[in-house]
């Protein structure tokens, strides 16, 4: 399993300065991940990612026969938001929560105006075409 570890730099207030923290990136390249190989991937535990599923709804790997977790490039994703919350940003578990909700919010609202405008955009260019179908009469 061949992984390519970059870091990133994350920039976080604190105070009325900046600090960044470097945060190990990693590219998914399987479709599935053990809780162990999840753990490794984002230098954490795996008592605190079970932690973590208990208190992040959520956080819900899929099971498998065993009812071992797998985890999604999602749930990865997922997880990485977490910790960024949690761990860079300093919030606290239900400050957590509530910036979770709150995005999540918005990717809906954001998605509705998307669809919405695509709508337009759709009449508009139906508008346009059906305008150079008619003849001017000049």
């Amino acid at each position: 399993m061949a992984h390519t570890l970059d870091t990133v730099k994350v920039l976080s207030s604190y105070q009325e300065g900046f600090f960044s923290i470097d945060l190990p990136m990693q590219n998914i390249t399987k479709r599935y991940y053990s809780i162990s190989e999840t753990a490794n991937l984002l230098e954490l535990s795996d008592s605190k990612l079970r932690f973590w599923e208990e208190q992040f709804p959520s956080l819900n790997p899929k099971r498998d026969r065993g009812g071992g977790r797998r985890y999604t490039e999602n749930d990865i994703q997922h997880i990485k938001e977490i910790k960024r919350l949690l761990e860079i940003e300093g919030m606290t578990i239900e400050g957590a929560k509530r910036s979770i909700e709150k995005n999540k919010q918005k990717r809906q609202q954001t998605q509705k105006i998307v669809a919405r405008l695509e709508e337009i955009k759709d009449f508009l260019v139906q508008l346009r075409n059906a305008l150079q179908d008619t003849p001017t009469n000049e």
